[in-house]
């Protein structure tokens, strides 16, 4: 009984860090993130990233979804988004976090760290420098939250259970379901693709439904080259 008291408090107040804007954020910096190429990559040069990493997610059986993005452009389109550069993920604990670092075929970029919680693995694929970027949830009572220096993403819980498959060129990939997640996390006009030459975090704050603003004070970043 004292025990589930214990957690029951510890899940109250990481609730509440996360909503407030703890300053328990710590960035771990492994590479130089600002130099790295972030140049538009060829949709191959995607595809062979995602290929590899989902790869490793599956051989270590991780539950995951294609996210942001990702998954806006492969299901909207049925291609990568123009002017991607990247792989989002979405994870829905930390647990394998160690297991995933050693076995991914990239090099780690960045991690961060919210109330003894990773929130963020970056990597880069040397081979095309496509950054490869898991989202780690945390669950908090009926909703997964994800912790950035900006404010905190929330997914609901049943999300995890409600995954379907997504086929891309003969592969089949993890997803939300797509039209839920793409109105939820891109507004009513999801269909529509924009460009959008305003800041991320304006975007977010209209359009995102998932999206809580509150910005952490004083993030700490650590060199660890």
């Amino acid at each position: 009984m004292k025990r589930i008291f214990f957690n029951l408090i510890y899940i109250l107040r990481a609730f509440r860090s996360y909503r407030q804007g703890s300053n328990d954020l710590s960035t771990r910096l492994y590479s130089d993130y600002k130099n790295l190429d972030k140049s538009p990559k060829l949709h191959d040069e995607l595809y062979q990233t995602l290929c590899k990493g989902t790869d490793i997610l599956d051989l270590l059986g991780v539950q995951y979804s294609l996210g942001r993005g990702t998954m806006l452009g492969l299901y909207r389109d049925g291609q990568f988004t123009k002017g991607d550069n990247d792989i989002d993920i979405d994870v829905f604990n930390d647990n394998d976090v160690y297991r995933i670092i050693a076995k991914m075929p990239f090099d780690l970029v960045f991690t961060t760290i919210s109330n003894g919680r990773y929130q963020q693995l970056v990597f880069n694929d040397p081979q095309n420098n496509v950054i490869f970027d898991i989202w780690f949830y945390t669950m908090m009572g009926t909703e997964l939250l994800n912790r950035h220096d900006q404010g905190v993403f929330t997914l609901p819980i049943d999300v995890v259970s409600g995954r379907e498959m997504l086929e891309y060129r003969e592969r089949k990939f993890s997803v939300h379901k797509g039209d839920w997640y793409c109105r939820y996390w891109y507004g009513i006009n999801w269909k529509s693709p924009v460009f959008y030459s305003k800041d991320w975090i304006t975007f977010y704050k209209e359009d995102c439904e998932a999206f809580s603003f509150s910005p952490v004070q004083d993030p700490v970043y650590l060199q660890c080259r």
